[in-house]
């Protein structure tokens, strides 16, 4: 399977982070494909990630590749702000859009909220 894990950092040992780390360990350990895409990386949760794994411009992404794809923080939205299928703004259902310009939809999603990070 192709597997893509969003989040928001992959900097600082929280839990959001600590559970896209072992979702990346069990899928790589399973020979599946697997890209995290975060908004900011660092030291020291990047260190335990493959580098050709990571995603740093969603714009780069074309979920349509993805059989699985994990979302927390809301990220999953933002894989269609601004997109455009033809020329016509997309603002359908996510799966809708995918099949109507792909003719494939994801096989799964899965939306993990977490409240916001802040360091006390």
């Amino acid at each position: 399977m192709k597997i893509l894990l969003l989040t928001n950092q992959l900097a600082v040992y929280a839990g959001s982070e600590v559970q896209i780390l072992e979702l990346y360990r069990y899928f790589k350990a399973k020979n599946d494909v697997v890209h995290v895409y975060a908004n900011v990386f660092g030291r020291p949760v990047v260190q335990h990630f493959a580098a050709a794994d990571l995603i740093g411009n969603i714009d780069d992404i074309d979920v349509s590749e993805y059989d699985l794809v994990w979302s927390q923080h809301s990220l999953f939205s933002r894989l269609f702000k601004h997109k455009q299928t033809g020329k016509q703004r997309i603002s359908e259902s996510a799966n809708q859009r995918i099949s109507e310009s792909t003719n494939r939809q994801i096989k799964f999603f899965i939306e993990n909220h977490f409240s916001t990070f802040v360091a006390i």
